[in-house]
């Protein structure tokens, strides 16, 4: 097992007006606490971070979650019980996994609330990996098998009620050595995507076999739970449910999910231990174990933007707060991080910083600026490429509130972008008739 680190850090970083190649740290908090968060995420409104999925010495999972004040590191909660990939659920509640129970955690008492169903069919270990569907009404996660059938596969929840609404097992290979499911998450239409592992013992004709790995990962139907197609191989699905990425550890592959088609080809270091996207999706976060650094990219320009380093981190666990000031990481160590991609603008009034998106008429773009100077809005495709210019005039600092009409685009995702001198932000909107 790869040694995690005797720290626990938590770093804030200042911005600069111009992006430095390493950012330094300028506080950590107790670095002899054997207690490792290796995941993390903000809460809504982003005064804390929680440390979650923690291991004691490195190694044992340990029932507690830790809470800190976002500006300064200092822990306001020991107590909360212990969470793995925990999910905003809404304003004042969090949603995660401890061994054979779903919590929901009350955001103001930091205390259990109440549990998700469970029946008969519990496996006899731990739930796997947990995704959302993209409107946050359904979780789903996948199994290891069940005490009762010994079969793999998938379960349901409502969000709302917390009662399980589906569950779906996969016939073992009877051809192959060993079957499971290794993942399970939702498409950007509401399908569902599952990773199936096979390993196989082929005769190697020499009285001996050879082991042979296949993987595979298929669509299934939303209503019927059928397999209906499969897709490319990948790892990692984008939280518009629109981006699935692969990466090996001299390239990362960027795929449309409704295409199946390349979107981005970005060169790595090596195969990243994470992946976090602005809310946007227009800049992607990457963390690197073995070469303890986190890279942020510009995917319309298919540029690094900046990088992070620190001599003792294994970065991971990454997290961007809702108002996108800050991102942070958590592998044994926890970081904060001002966001560095622009200055901080504060977040508009609207729940929307597009309202409606998806959208098939007028709109209404929300955002804030920090300068007095010409503000340049326009309209650009997935590439980066210049549709049209939206406006180019000259704005007070604040919040601003413009429309436009988008009748004449068709279906797809496209980008607004704004530039307020050194300032750039995207909002993207998608167009659905």
């Amino acid at each position: 097992m790869k040694k995690c680190f005797v720290l626990l850090v938590a770093v804030l970083m200042l911005i600069s007006s111009n992006l430095s190649a390493i950012i330094n740290p300028i506080w950590m908090s107790n670095p002899q606490k054997q207690m490792w968060e290796n995941e993390c995420i903000f809460t809504p409104d982003d005064k804390y971070i929680i440390g979650t999925n923690v291991l004691g010495g490195g190694v044992t999972p340990v029932d507690s979650s830790k809470v800190y004040k976002v500006e300064t590191g200092e822990i306001v909660n020991r107590t909360m019980p212990g969470l793995r990939r925990a999910h905003i659920l809404d304003s004042n509640h969090v949603i995660g996994a401890w061994n054979n129970e779903i919590r929901v955690i009350n955001l103001t008492t930091f205390q259990l609330e109440r549990l998700f169903e469970l029946d008969s069919f519990q496996m006899s270990n731990d739930y796997g990996e947990f995704d959302y569907s993209l409107d946050n009404s359904q979780m789903i996660t996948h199994f290891y098998p069940s005490k009762i059938n010994n079969l793999y596969g998938f379960r349901i929840w409502d969000i709302k009620t917390g009662k399980i609404i589906r569950t779906k097992f996969f016939p073992n290979d009877t051809n192959a050595y060993s079957f499971s499911v290794g993942w399970v998450g939702y498409l950007y239409n509401g399908n569902i995507l599952a990773g199936l592992n096979r390993h196989y013992k082929i005769p190697d004709g020499k009285g001996g076999y050879k082991d042979i790995d296949y993987y595979s990962n298929i669509i299934l139907d939303k209503n019927t739970l059928d397999s209906i197609g499969s897709t490319v191989i990948f790892s990692y699905i984008s939280p518009d449910k629109d981006l699935l990425l692969w990466s090996s550890n001299t390239l990362l592959t960027i795929y449309d999910a409704k295409t199946m088609q390349v979107y981005k080809t970005l060169p790595m270091i090596e195969a990243p231990s994470d992946y976090c996207f602005s809310k946007d999706q227009r800049y992607l976060y990457l963390g690197f174990g073995g070469h303890k650094r986190i890279e942020i990219w510009d995917l319309i320009t298919s540029s690094m933007l900046d990088y992070t380093s620190y001599v003792d981190a294994n970065y991971s666990g990454l997290a961007i707060s809702n108002n996108q000031k800050y991102f942070a990481a958590a592998y044994g160590i926890v970081f904060m991080y001002y966001n560095p991609i622009k200055g901080v603008v504060e977040p508009p009034k609207q729940d929307s910083l597009i309202f409606p998106n998806p959208a098939n008429g007028n709109i209404n773009l929300n955002f804030s600026t920090n300068n007095n100077l010409p503000t340049i809005t326009s309209l650009n495709d997935l590439s980066g490429h210049l549709i049209k210019p939206l406006f180019n005039q000259l704005l007070d600092i604040g919040s601003h509130s413009l429309q436009f009409n988008v009748s004449d685009l068709s279906n797809g995702t496209y980008f607004i972008t704004v530039q307020n001198g050194k300032d750039t932000q995207s909002f993207k909107l998608l167009i659905n008739k």
